[in-house]
């Protein structure tokens, strides 16, 4: 039997919200706690609803859904916030200003179709149900302090030359990852292959976000490039990102069969291994739910790679850095902001 799941629905459209109320109540388990037209609405309504989760539109009248999610965050950082865009370019940049405001997903607006396809409702509502889990540990910027990991290790002779940054995130992973490209100084000495859990039709906008907000370029990856220092790769939609041959490759599903995401972590570190260049790699496991990424991390570090997970306190989501943690996969364990200026320095001599 399902568990309850209370959603308070925020779009100023009495079409949508019909249509969104239908689809997630013909999953078993789910109750409407109430409904508003807009952000200033919302947050009269939803602090006495007190949902599990607030579903809310980017694009509102008198309050629009990120004007609305940081002042939610601010009255109770508690508050599980997914957005939901029609992807429009204007919408999308807005999106990740809602992950900087204190969403924690965003994701396109449903059509019609989708919402009358009892599949699509209860993979959405079974995804809601975990967000709605999620301890939410950090929602502000904490600065950098000192780290106290529980299995430091000595730094590797400063003659080694990494090739490749490796960085995989899930949930909180696009404000981190703009906090972490915006610490390398604009141009870093490697190439940075990024996997980012994301709702599908949003990784073009995450590499132009992060482009314009970072100084760092960043791209989607492509098959047979030859990634270059300073540039950082995501992969597109529906593919995992592996690197062979010091080349990117694009591989589909079924050649990550023991993973539960595309693009999964593990795939991409597990691929830098088997290519022999583990040895020559920092690899950095970020916020987010789950485990993906750990295993391979622990790879890494086996192989003779640099491996770094960030700790509980800067996370918004300690699932996977603590995953890599209990297995022993991470040479350090260090806050968010001081990942960047660590992988630098580890490469740099000084």
């Amino acid at each position: 039997m399902e568990e309850d799941l209370s959603i308070f629905l925020v779009d100023d459209s009495p079409t949508s919200r019909l249509a969104l109320r239908q689809a997630l109540t013909s999953q078993a388990g789910v109750r409407i706690l109430g409904e508003a037209v807009n952000g200033k609405e919302a947050l009269e309504k939803i602090p006495g609803a007190n949902p599990d989760v607030v579903l809310m539109d980017v694009a509102m009248p008198v309050m629009d859904g990120i004007t609305a999610t940081k002042m939610l965050t601010a009255q109770d950082g508690r508050r599980h916030i997914m957005l939901i865009s029609d992807l429009a370019e204007r919408d999308r940049h807005l999106g990740f200003r809602g992950l900087e405001a204190g969403a924690l997903d965003v994701m396109q607006k449903p059509t019609g179709r989708e919402l009358r396809d009892l599949e699509f409702c209860r993979r959405w509502v079974k995804k809601l149900r975990l967000l709605s889990k999620v301890p939410l540990v950090s929602r502000r910027s904490p600065r950098a302090g000192p780290a106290a990991p529980a299995n430091r290790l000595a730094p590797p002779a400063v003659s080694r030359r990494y090739r490749y940054l490796c960085v995989g995130a899930s949930t909180g992973g696009p404000q981190s990852l703009q906090r972490l490209l915006s610490s390398l100084g604009g141009k870093p000495p490697w190439p940075i292959l990024i996997v980012q859990h994301i709702s599908e039709g949003f990784v073009k906008g995450l590499s132009s976000w992060l482009t314009d907000t970072t100084g760092v370029i960043v791209r989607l990856a492509a098959t047979g490039e030859a990634p270059e220092p300073g540039v950082a790769y995501l992969p597109p939609d529906g593919v995992h990102l592996t690197l062979r041959q010091h080349e990117l490759t694009l591989v589909g599903p079924a050649a990550g069969a023991r993973a539960d995401h595309v693009p999964s972590v593990d795939v991409l570190f597990d691929s830098v291994v088997d290519s022999g260049a583990g040895v020559a790699t920092l690899a950095v496991l970020l916020t987010g739910m789950g485990a993906d990424g750990a295993r391979g991390l622990l790879r890494v570090r086996e192989a003779g790679g640099w491996t770094i997970a960030q700790d509980e306190a800067t996370s918004v989501v300690y699932g996977m850095p603590k995953a890599a943690h209990k297995l022993g996969a991470a040479c350090e364990v260090l806050p968010l902001d001081a990942i960047g200026p660590r992988a630098l320095g580890l490469t740099r001599p000084s």
